[in-house]
């Protein structure tokens, strides 16, 4: 692979590439010298459900997140969250 890339007629330093947005789905790119571009698209599959595997999550305010025991001050326990508000930070 390196003998490969060593043919190539790529630049040793990164010269300011051009980005805009295409079509409210992308980004153009305009070069400005020879490059690689490696490119990943998500595609939809088909899911296999397994029966075996269990997930659990717990959502916390960071801001006030515990709740102390009147019977005893040591013993504090995480507030449930009843109530999501928009634009506010959450834990996970």
């Amino acid at each position: 692979m390196i003998a490969a890339l060593s043919f190539l007629a790529l630049p040793f330093e990164a010269k300011s590439h051009n980005y805009e947005p295409y079509e409210g789905k992308g980004i153009k790119i305009t070069l400005a010298t020879n490059a690689i571009i490696f490119a990943k698209q998500i595609k939809e599959g088909q899911a296999v459900l397994r029966e075996d595997i269990l997930i659990s999550q717990k959502f916390f305010d960071p801001d006030d997140r515990y709740v102390f025991s009147d019977e005893n001050p040591d013993d504090k326990y995480e507030k449930v969250i009843t109530e999501y508000v928009i634009d506010k930070r959450y834990g996970c």
